[in-house]
């Protein structure tokens, strides 16, 4: 069964913040487009296996790794709502607290 993806305000900030951080730092939009695209192929393809991904161990969040950055999700009986993009270099921590909050 395909669901229908629900992108939360923080989910999409955080991957706007990163095309855009990226698009900066490389003087080009190219690798952003690149990992956008990414994003959505690896969420594409959780609207038809939910279970492709890992459990976080925090109120049956999931998540799917894309290079450097996990996709944090929830699944619901009828869509998948897409909670967070997270840098994995960042400081666990406060991923922890972002995820309690959720």
């Amino acid at each position: 069964m395909v669901r229908k993806i629900i992108w939360t305000v923080l989910a999409k900030e955080s991957r706007r913040d990163i095309l855009s951080y990226w698009k900066t730092k490389n003087g080009s939009s190219t690798y952003s487009k690149k990992l956008n695209q990414q994003f959505r192929e690896c969420i594409l393809h959780l609207t038809r296996f939910p279970n492709l991904g890992k459990t976080s161990g925090f109120n049956e969040i999931g998540y799917l790794i894309v290079d450097a950055y996990k996709i944090y999700y929830k699944v619901k009986p009828n869509n998948i709502v897409i909670l967070l993009i997270w840098d994995g270099r960042r400081n666990p921590d406060d991923l922890k607290r972002v995820l309690l909050n959720l």
